[in-house]
């Protein structure tokens, strides 16, 4: 940013024109900052700069025209940082624990996966200023949780993410004289977790005893593996009851349609 040239600097190209092939160019800056990458075919690349202590992101463009000298001026800002610290419900960190960050203010932006180091804490770096979407996961005994944060220029963010357990939901349907209802369709969310049920389940994070989120014949429907907190579930888009779920444990519920 200071105008000054920046030697050590991974440049990659990443072909973005259909008709070139898929092999990525690319070298390291001299102590000048300059690169010379010959024997380009014509067409449009996808530029990424990389070096330790600067932000990473695969934000330039180059479109190289044939028998001609394409020149690129690349700034790079210094990083951003994203501290994540993974606990479990009472505060103790996970350092089984790890996170995927990606930006969400920006198309096509890749994601980053860090693992936690031994006091729980997922540190990102090479990130740019901005709003990210961070999920932070530990082993299949804790239910993923993801959350946006905006991250600070040139600084480090410190957030706490804090992880549920896992637990089973039997919900059961039945009308005005209780008797059950089959095919009836639930969904829920939690407070604090993005998402629902839906959700979870089409990606893989719940499973279900039946047809997805619809109750079988006894007007049964129940669910393995989500999160153990207060839990606000409908049934054919009626009103919410919330029910608390614990770690280990069945919580049942009765719904009722007209």
């Amino acid at each position: 940013e200071r105008d000054e040239p920046l030697p050590e600097v991974e440049i990659r190209l990443r072909p973005l024109s259909s008709h070139l092939t898929a092999s990525t160019h690319g070298g390291t800056t001299n102590t000048h900052g300059v690169l010379r990458i010959r024997h380009l075919e014509s067409g449009t690349y996808a530029v990424e700069a990389v070096r330790e202590g600067f932000e990473r992101r695969a934000r330039w463009r180059a479109t190289i025209q044939e028998a001609e000298t394409t020149k690129l001026k690349i700034v790079l800002p210094a990083e951003s940082v994203l501290a994540v610290r993974i606990v479990d419900e009472s505060g103790k960190p996970l350092q089984s624990g790890s996170t995927t960050v990606i930006r969400v203010d920006e198309p096509g932006s890749r994601s980053v996966r860090q693992d936690a180091d031994g006091v729980g804490i997922a540190r990102t770096r090479g990130l740019g200023a901005g709003l990210h979407l961070v999920t932070a996961r530990a082993s299949e005994a804790y239910f993923p949780t993801s959350t946006q944060v905006s991250v600070a220029p040139q600084a480090t963010t410190s957030v706490d993410l804090r992880l549920h357990g896992r637990a089973t939901l039997r919900v059961k349907v039945v009308d005005k004289n209780l008797m059950p209802i089959a095919g009836a369709r639930i969904d829920g969310t939690a407070k604090s977790i993005e998402g629902s049920l839906a959700g979870w389940l089409a990606g893989g994070l719940i499973r279900a005893n039946g047809a997805g989120l619809t109750t079988d014949a006894q007007g049964v429907i129940e669910l393995d593996g989500v999160p153990a907190t207060e839990l606000a579930v409908s049934v054919e888009g009626g009103p919410p009851t919330t029910v608390r779920c614990e770690v280990g444990k069945k919580a049942e519920i009765t719904l009722g349609l007209p």
